[in-house]
């Protein structure tokens, strides 16, 4: 594990890189996954309790655990907790860039290590999930397919639809809308923007 602390957009930005045991005998490039913690959680947590780095010792590919900034808003149901920015999960003061931070984390990952461009990829939980969801809207391209946990989220009109979002996303019973998917709940809504985006909107779904 190593851990890096940066000024980025005006705030010190925090984030641990998990480099896998066979990375250094390695002669190809690795992939990149991009782990993003959920709502008060924490980078140290998410890389403890989600086991990356055994499957990362095992399939050859680099980690990134980046970190929320702390939410100074303390209204309603929020309390000052590390939070990603990411539109659903609107914070306080300061107003991170969340976007923009970790395209920069991927972007030195990539100077620092050797990885695989066209093999970058991004999930994480509950508002981290939501997290991953914006990025793969904003830095299309960028993701080779993303896996979003615990929390559905669509995008807007004005987003850049021209390339594709392979996306495989994971919820529980007790999330919200839990795994309904029937006319107006949010993971309809989702799935249909989903489809439309990646051009399979006869496609049929299946819950487990």
């Amino acid at each position: 594990y190593h851990f890096s602390e940066q000024m980025i957009d005006g705030y010190v930005r925090r984030w641990i890189t998990y480099v896998p045991r066979t990375y250094l005998s390695a002669q190809a490039e690795a992939p990149l996954v991009v782990v993003s913690h959920g709502y008060s959680a924490s980078m140290y947590a998410l890389a403890e309790e989600s086991h990356l780095a055994d499957v990362a010792d095992k399939y050859g590919f680099i980690v990134v655990f980046p970190q929320g900034y702390l939410n100074e808003r303390v209204d309603g149901p929020f309390v000052p907790v590390p939070t990603w920015n990411s539109g659903l999960f609107q914070i306080g003061a300061p107003e991170t860039d969340d976007v923009s931070f970790i395209r920069q984390v991927i972007d030195l990952t990539k100077a620092n290590y050797k990885i695989d461009g066209s093999r970058v990829y991004g999930t994480g939980h509950s508002n981290g999930g939501s997290m991953t969801w914006l990025l793969s809207r904003k830095l299309t391209g960028t993701f080779a397919a993303i896996a979003p946990i615990g929390y559905m989220s669509a995008g807007e009109d004005t987003d850049d639809m021209s390339l594709l979002v392979p996306s495989w996303s994971f919820k529980g019973e007790f999330d919200g809308d839990g795994m309904d998917i029937s006319e107006g709940t949010n993971n309809r809504n989702v799935l249909e923007f989903w489809k439309r985006w990646n051009g399979v909107a006869g496609a049929q779904e299946q819950v487990a």
